[in-house]
């Protein structure tokens, strides 16, 4: 398969998962958990505009500062391909 169209899916598998997360917060009865995965949304989203500007490193470094329940978010292989384009 093309490194293209594995990239876009996987992207698309991220689009899928930030909406999860999202869902996931707003099931949440306390607010202040509701407020963090909101957060987290933002920070996945953050990355997500990165990665689509080609701002590998700054995605790569946004990626390794979130916890790593949120890091899981982002699919192993795109994470792989963020780390490698941003030469780490």
């Amino acid at each position: 398969m093309a490194k293209a169209t594995t990239t876009k899916r996987d992207l698309a598998r991220f689009d899928a998962n930030i909406a999860r997360w999202q869902r996931a917060g707003r099931r949440r009865t306390d607010a202040d958990i509701a407020r963090l995965y909101e957060e987290d949304v933002r920070d996945l989203r953050a990355i997500r505009r990165a990665i689509a500007a080609g701002r590998f490193a700054r995605a790569a470094n946004m990626i390794w500062h979130l916890d790593t329940v949120v890091a899981e978010r982002v699919p192993a292989r795109l994470c792989n391909h963020v780390f490698d384009m941003a030469g780490w």
